[in-house]
């Protein structure tokens, strides 16, 4: 056993039991390289943070815990194919279609679309060990380790709330004897898991030159970036749904917290969230839910 889950960890691991949260991150690499070498850039990656070999176990209190199988590689699944810049939406609707089993090691897998001179590489994560910067940073790391360059080993890190100072009631250190090691518990509520539908992956490639504009036209209005997208967002909503129009929209919005923390570039769920309500009878121009959806109070 490596340590207990922390809260945000424990809260998306009950929430993948219902509805699949698991996401992906595709890089597109020009350039000859071979399948080989991919794999073992992979294998490299995956020893450098702890979390990329774990499954989640309970012991007899219940209580999840990181389990590290070292002998359990990252599936990497190799489409050999030409324009494989083209299909990399599919490929990724597929894999967000099959949920991960949180008892089973690595909770990470890899899909490999790759020709002579070009590939995609897709990495593909159970949200209880990471956040999207977290693959975004693997990701990277992978390309380093394609390229040659040395890759060190980062020690596991410590939930969340702990690193924060905040020390769960409930919290129970792993079991030594032989039970502490078994599978046996069931994955709690699997019950509620619904029928599972393949999502539909649609890709908008922005110029630099109009992302420029965006950041610079939110600074002007006094938001961000990411400000405007959740206006969009709710605005779309109300303008696909209109039955829903008299009905407030929630947007939840994730926040680094790495660099308040003074933390590296580990893979690990290292967020914090805004939950804000924007009510239809407010306001509905675009900057002024923009500058509403980032002024709710963090959770």
């Amino acid at each position: 056993m490596l340590r207990p889950l922390g809260s945000l960890e424990e809260f998306l691991w009950l929430i993948d039991q219902n509805r699949p949260v698991h996401f992906a991150l595709a890089a597109q690499v020009q350039g000859p390289t071979t399948v080989g070498r991919w794999r073992d850039a992979l294998d490299l990656v995956q020893l450098r943070h702890p979390l990329l070999s774990v499954c989640i176990e309970t012991n007899g209190n219940s209580h999840p815990h990181f389990r590290r199988e070292t002998a359990a590689p990252i599936p990497l699944r190799v489409v050999q194919q030409n324009d494989v810049a083209q299909r990399w939406e599919s490929e990724i609707e597929l894999e967000l279609s099959i949920p991960f089993n949180a008892r089973q090691a690595p909770l990470v897998r890899a899909v490999l679309l790759h020709e002579a001179n070009q590939a995609v590489f897709i990495l593909v994560a159970h949200h209880s060990i990471a956040d999207g910067l977290s693959i975004a940073f693997v990701i990277r790391d992978v390309l380093q380790a394609l390229s040659g360059n040395p890759i060190d080993l980062l020690p596991l890190l410590r939930a969340h709330e702990e690193i924060l100072g905040v020390t769960r009631s409930d919290a129970v250190q792993p079991e030594s004897s032989k039970e502490s090691n078994s599978t046996s518990p069931a994955r709690p509520a699997t019950y509620l898991r619904k029928e599972d539908s393949r999502p539909r992956i649609k890709s908008l490639r922005l110029t630099p030159q109009l992302t420029g504009r965006l950041r610079e036209r939110a600074r002007q209005e006094g938001t961000t970036v990411h400000g405007a997208l959740t206006s969009a967002v709710a605005l779309a909503f109300w303008q696909t749904n209109p039955e829903f129009k008299e009905e407030p929209i929630r947007l939840c919005s994730p926040t680094d917290t790495r660099k308040l923390l003074g933390l590296g570039e580990d893979c690990a769920v290292l967020i914090s969230a805004r939950v804000v309500a924007i009510e239809p009878h407010a306001s509905t121009a675009f900057w002024d839910i923009a500058r509403r959806s980032m002024a709710g109070p963090g959770i």
